[in-house]
């Protein structure tokens, strides 16, 4: 998927969503033509820049949008990322996810 097809499908929501609402739409999109793996390593990409994940941008929309993750579900969560100066490390992250 290239980022202009990624673009296109956020597009069509309406407001922002959480990572699990745009795993769901970019799986739907995408089925038949990508494994979960490469849907999944997509959406943190929509996230990503420069190979950083902003931290507090990501742990807010996780409990804001969609089905919300609570306070203690993001804290667990972020506890196994490599997170410096605010920037969640992609690749590691990515790597935590996905079986590649």
């Amino acid at each position: 998927i290239g980022s202009g097809d990624a673009q296109a499908m956020l597009d069509e929501v309406d407001g922002p969503m959480n990572f699990t609402q745009m795993v769901t739409l970019f799986a739907t999109k995408m089925a038949g033509g990508s494994d979960d793996d490469d849907v999944i390593l997509a959406s943190f990409e929509a996230f990503e820049q420069d190979g950083k994940i902003d931290a507090e941008t990501f742990r807010a929309q996780l409990m804001t949008f969609g089905n919300k993750f609570s306070a203690s579900e993001v804290d667990d969560a972020f506890a196994e990322f490599k997170i410096d100066d605010g920037q969640i490390d992609a690749a590691h992250l990515k790597g935590l996810m996905v079986s590649k």
